[in-house]
């Protein structure tokens, strides 16, 4: 993130702890906070903090490292890419009965075309 950090944003700070440091991101959501859509469409949550890092036009790459302590059911540490048109992608490592599982959803599969 060196000579990216001062371009991020903090967005959702009403759902949870967000710091931004030269070389990191520390995000600590409050509980109830969840981002998820409906198969039909009709249920809709957008509730979590975060960083948001504009990303200039064209190819470009980024890493990034997840570290979730999953302490309670549906606890989870995720990775969100979201486009300015309202679409979105999740990769979640979440605490599910009986135990962790890998999940991911996709708002829009057009995103990754």
């Amino acid at each position: 993130m060196a000579g990216l950090y001062h371009t991020l944003q903090t967005v959702g700070s009403d759902f949870g702890l967000v710091s931004i440091g030269e070389d990191h991101v520390h995000v600590e959501a409050i509980a109830g906070t969840d981002a998820f859509v409906s198969p039909d469409g009709q249920t809709a949550i957008d509730r979590l903090p975060g960083a948001r890092l504009a990303l200039p036009d064209g190819p470009c790459a980024l890493s990034v490292h997840v570290e979730p302590v999953l302490a309670a059911t549906y606890d989870a540490g995720a990775l969100m890419l979201r486009t300015d048109q309202g679409k979105w992608a999740k990769l979640a490592f979440e605490l599910s009965p009986p135990g962790p599982q890998d999940g991911g959803q996709c708002r829009d599969k057009r995103l990754f075309r």
